[in-house]
């Protein structure tokens, strides 16, 4: 039987299959975050053929440690915690997971234009740090009042009803600045709430971007004509959004971040939402993580900050695993990435 480390999280069912269809002989390790354990006290180096790894490192160093090594799999879109050159001179196949987390991070991308432009957390922060609650005593004196719009104690202050109005999806143009699998899951999404959908991807053909719904735009464009930015590309290099182009975003407009921190410029983003230029953003990973508690993100109300959890639905598990099993599937026909099975580096199959 291969024996086959296991460091991820995989379901009942993905698990019967490797041994059953397989012939897997499982050894799975604790929730671990760091280094895969070499020390021979959960499993014997020498003898794992089968790595499969979730978030753990998988440097050029583990990779020597197990001599017999024969496929390596990381659970995850894209396997940057796997040195892949190492493995690669190694003839060694890197399976990885992409489009595991689609779903997930689409829905958190509607959820978050929904927070944002209809003030759903900020409403919810101000009522549990009593902002906009009654004190006890004024409670007690006014009896049975029961109104279905909220009155503040103090007069003077505006009407929650008046001050959290906001705009309904389908009189908002969405601009998606990427069109891969989760661009292109919200695009679907955004359509059928009625939204105008705008996509700016060099790498994707227009004609493409059309038959989905959507219009396809140039940067510019997408930024001048977009109530709400959602931000879907990795970039190398410096920010793609920084001060030029929020500086062209229309004026009330909504941006989001879902993606990769270094596409944006958070530092203009914070003077943009502190002007009232842009009247909000969503942001789910930041430069630094966890955030500081000093960032200026904290002091804005315009904000909806989420620690890095787009992904992270109940279901990505499931996805995960049927990723896995395909890829082994297919490699085990010799279909290499022809059906089902994603190589990182296909090269080593053709020397096969």
């Amino acid at each position: 039987m291969t024996l086959a480390v296991i460091a991820g999280a995989l379901s009942a069912q993905a698990r019967a299959s490797l041994e059953r269809e397989f012939g897997w002989r499982l050894v799975t390790l604790p929730d671990i975050r760091g280094p895969i354990p070499l020390d021979g006290a959960l499993f014997d180096p020498a003898g794992v053929e089968a790595l499969v790894v979730e978030a753990q490192p998988v440097s050029a160093e583990t990779i020597a440690a197990l001599p017999n090594l024969r496929v390596l799999a990381c659970l995850r879109a894209d396997p940057v915690n796997v040195d892949l050159e190492a493995a690669t001179a190694r003839g060694i196949p890197v399976l990885c997971a992409p489009g595991r987390n689609r779903e997930a991070v689409a829905d958190f991308v509607i959820g978050l234009i929904l927070s944002v432009t209809r003030h759903i957390a900020a409403a919810h922060h101000l009522i549990v740090t009593r902002e906009l609650t009654e004190p006890a005593e004024v409670v007690a004196q006014r009896g049975s009042r029961r109104d279905v719009i909220w009155r503040p104690a103090d007069s003077s202050r505006p009407l929650p009803y008046d001050v959290y109005r906001g705009p309904e999806l389908t009189s908002l143009a969405l601009g998606l600045v990427g069109f891969g699998q989760i661009g292109r899951r919200v695009a679907e999404k955004a359509r059928a709430l009625e939204m105008e959908v705008l996509v700016h991807d060099p790498g994707v053909a227009g004609a493409e971007i059309e038959r989905s719904g959507a219009r396809a735009v140039d940067l510019e464009t997408l930024l001048r004509e977009s109530d709400v930015v959602s931000l879907h590309a990795r970039a190398p290099g410096p920010p793609l959004i920084g001060e030029a182009q929020l500086a062209l975003m229309r004026e009330g407009s909504y941006l989001i971040n879902t993606s990769r921190a270094n596409v944006l410029d958070y530092e203009a983003l914070a003077r943009a939402l502190r002007s009232g230029r842009l009247a909000g953003a969503g942001l789910d990973v930041f430069p630094d993580e966890p955030l500081s508690s000093a960032s200026p993100l904290l002091e804005l109300p315009n904000v909806t900050l989420t620690p890095h959890l787009a992904g992270a639905s109940t279901n990505v598990v499931d996805h995960q695993s049927a990723r896995l099993v395909e890829g082994l599937t297919a490699l085990a026909d010799g279909a290499g990435s022809k059906r089902g099975a994603t190589v990182k580096n296909p090269e080593v199959l053709e020397a096969r």
